[in-house]
């Protein structure tokens, strides 16, 4: 289901009837409001970073607005203005589009065309997405709660915003050398690494000489939001994109923050939306881990039946575990030289034994003379209540998962195997362990099949 306006439904069709794509076209594609300027100035300032060299003086980005430099493939509206504007620029032709991945020009990825797309949290898409049209629509002012039932039923310009995802996300999967999926929230917090992804992928690689020369961080310096507000051609110039009609190209750099839904939404209206989220994206496991997670952090307390339902899913942070599972232990059989494969319950009845094989793995094995005492040394140094009671583990903190600080004495919560029996019903664990049983089915291993069910359950409590 797309919900477009007659204008951009003429537009769309006449982009896919009349565009002509090139085997070096790059394709900007977004959502509204989910970080289209910034992509479209970090791509261009990467591509064109050997003609339009990034701390000039006379950079492009310094007097044009991001949307003049990148055009849209639909607008304005190519009932309005020919599609032939697109077909004169040379090649190798940057453009942008809102368009949903299943409305793309036929043969747009057989051309071995590449597309970047770029996703947001939905609920800072909304907010972003109400205040703009307030100002850009004028006659079409909406209260903000009936803009948000709207936005739940997918009725959006560009159609439900999970269907728009998940378009770009499956082909991503299928082609992964072709559409590149970010995320904005995650940009935000490590921009240079994606510029530097995003080079790669637009196959214009960051050279030695210019890492450690600082281009990328000047690229992420001329592309930031600060940077780009305070232009005088942003703060003072227009546009023109819809019908023809004229934009302030300040209506483009209103607010760049993750999170700032937190200030319009109530704690009910986030909770259903991302119920929503979660729904649209069940029986999706790879895409609902990718996408979705850490968008309801801010959003009450998951219920431990609710978390066990969604580890059950393979709706975890880095996948479904018996996936990560799997994937190790086949490349260990493929090459046991190169990859072992422990178990943690084995570990910890047998410690010594298992350090003595860690250590011949990696190269370095104990001597006669250390095997008489310093394996024993290693066990104890290592041991979970030595490491538990050390003032750093107790009391420090370590920025681990690039949101802040966390606390040390968070990864020394239990060591003890079986303990899931003290949190798990009967009920519960049977269901893990046939789900667990059904995805291994027909896998004749090493990798015994009533060893990954007994220590399932331990896995999931100690997540």
């Amino acid at each position: 289901m797309v919900w477009f306006s007659p204008n951009a439904t003429k537009s769309i069709k006449l982009v896919q009837d009349q565009f002509q794509p090139r085997p070096d076209d790059v394709i900007l594609a977004t959502y509204p409001k989910c970080g289209t300027t910034w992509l479209k100035a970090l791509a261009f300032t990467v591509i064109n970073r050997t003609c339009h060299p990034v701390a000039g003086d006379e950079h492009p980005l310094l007097t044009n607005n991001p949307h003049g430099l990148v055009p849209y493939l639909e607008l304005p509206h190519r009932h309005l203005c020919p599609i032939t504007e697109l077909e004169a620029l040379p090649s190798p032709r940057l453009l942008g589009t809102h368009i949903p991945f299943a409305l793309l020009p036929s043969g747009t990825l057989t051309h071995d065309c590449r597309v970047v797309y770029l996703c947001r949290e939905p609920k800072d898409v909304f907010v972003s997405f109400w205040h703009h049209v307030q100002k850009v629509i004028k006659p079409c002012f909406m209260e903000f709660d009936k803009a948000f039932e709207f936005f739940c039923e997918g009725f959006s310009l560009y159609g439900p915003i999970w269907e728009h995802y998940l378009g770009y996300w499956r082909q991503s999967s299928i082609e992964p050398s072709n559409v590149l999926f970010l995320k904005y929230d995650e940009m935000m917090v490590s921009p240079a690494k994606h510029v530097k992804m995003l080079a790669e992928f637009l196959r214009v690689p960051f050279t030695e000489e210019e890492e450690h020369g600082g281009v990328v961080e000047e690229v992420v310096k001329l592309c930031s939001f600060e940077k780009l507000k305070s232009l005088p051609v942003n703060s003072n110039g227009v546009v023109h994109r819809l019908d023809g009609e004229a934009i302030n190209n300040s209506l483009f750099f209103r607010n760049a923050k993750v999170e700032d839904w937190a200030n319009y939404l109530t704690e009910e209206m986030a909770q259903k939306l991302n119920d929503i989220i979660e729904e649209k994206l069940k029986g999706n496991a790879r895409a609902k881990c990718y996408i979705y997670r850490r968008w309801t952090k801010h959003v009450s307390y998951i219920q431990f039946d609710k978390a066990f339902e969604f580890f059950c899913e393979g709706f975890s942070i880095y996948g479904p575990i018996w996936e990560h599972y799997l994937g190790y232990w086949k490349q260990s059989s493929m090459e046991p030289s190169k990859v072992l494969i422990l178990k943690y319950d084995e570990k910890m009845s047998a410690p010594a034994k298992h350090v003595k094989g860690l250590a011949k793995f990696l190269g370095v094995p104990f001597t006669d003379e250390e095997c008489g005492g310093v394996l024993e040394k290693v066990v104890a140094l290592c041991s979970f209540e030595k490491l538990k009671n050390l003032p750093v583990n107790s009391d420090g903190v370590a920025d681990r998962i690039g949101q802040g600080p966390t606390n040390n004495s968070l990864f020394f919560r239990n060591a003890k195997v079986g303990d899931w029996e003290n949190h798990l019903t009967e009920e519960m664990a049977q269901k893990l362990d046939s789900i667990i049983e059904e995805k291994i089915k027909g896998l004749a291993s090493p990798f015994d099949t009533w060893y990954v069910i007994g220590v399932w359950c331990d896995v999931y409590v100690y997540g």
